[in-house]
């Protein structure tokens, strides 16, 4: 296990014995969709209702402006410091407090910044972190936009560990995404900075073409893993099923992990097909 993350393993003790943390890994429900045939894990966390699920839009009170409002509804500032990991120059490590997964980590900016688009340096922190982590086991994802499935303004990528290969290293997802190779097939090598970002700027440059995609205002989600990036844009948070269900998705759904707060959401994934609900939220591939 590298330093880091014996670092993330002991604040996790620490924050769960403070009670800071909600580690609820919930109960996982496997599926087998029927239009590509990629296997789906559903976890039903009934804590997950005490989660924001959109990203919050305060009005600005009286004496202050709306991004005073913003800059004070953001959870990390002030961060917790019982979620508090290290510094990592201009971010911090903080542990997700409602992770279903162990190790589950947020690079977040110390300052305030919109969960806009990704920069060089954004890249660069990220690499530098993934070097620490010492795994090619890993799923970074980043959700842009109020119709992403972010819960978050302040920007923040999230970084966890998986036990099992996301989907879209073997299917092709059938909504509008691009995606680029980063390294070969079991290389442990993580790329730098500056390549990370030129693969970023590559989706981005590619659906610009597309008319469902504006680089300025579109909502999408950024997938990394060892093997490839990919960016899928995005055109609705969620849908209401009709039994009532909210079904919705963040970047973690483009990969193959969805989550149910209820029984009747598990069912309506279950009913619905997870590749149907995906091109509601998604848009048509071209």
């Amino acid at each position: 296990m590298s330093s880091l993350r014996r670092t993330i393993s002991d604040r996790i003790n620490s924050a769960l014995t403070e009670g800071a943390l909600h580690l609820n890994r919930g109960e996982i429900i496997e599926i087998r969709d029927r239009t590509i045939g990629a296997l789906w894990e559903i976890r039903k966390v009934a804590s997950l209702r005490h989660k924001p699920t959109r990203i919050p839009s305060p009005p600005p009170t009286k004496n202050s402006t709306k991004d005073d409002e913003t800059v004070r509804k953001s959870p990390f500032l002030p961060h917790d410091p019982k979620l508090h990991v290290r510094d990592h120059d201009e971010y911090r490590v903080l542990l997700n407090k409602f992770a279903v997964v162990r190790d589950h980590i947020l690079l977040v900016t110390k300052e305030f910044e919109e969960q806009e688009h990704l920069v060089l340096r954004d890249f660069e922190a990220l690499s530098k972190l993934l070097l620490e982590w010492e795994s090619k086991d890993f799923l970074v994802f980043y959700n842009r936009g109020a119709n992403s499935g972010a819960s978050q303004r302040h920007k923040h990528l999230q970084i966890l560990p998986i036990s099992r290969d996301v989907i879209f290293h073997h299917f092709t997802l059938p909504v509008l995404h691009h995606h680029v190779k980063v390294n070969d097939e079991g290389s442990p090598i993580i790329s730098s900075g500056s390549t990370l970002y030129k693969h970023y700027e590559q989706c981005i440059t590619s659906l610009s073409q597309s008319p469902h995609f504006d680089p300025v205002k579109s909502s999408f989600n950024m997938l990394l893993t060892n093997r490839e990036m990919i960016v899928v844009p995005r055109k609705q948070a969620e849908i209401i099923d009709d039994s009532g269900a909210i079904l919705s998705a963040n970047a973690m759904g483009m990969a193959g992990f969805l989550l149910a707060k209820t029984d009747d959401e598990v069912e309506a994934w279950k009913r619905r097909d997870p590749i149907s609900v995906l091109k509601e939220l998604c848009y048509p591939a071209e």
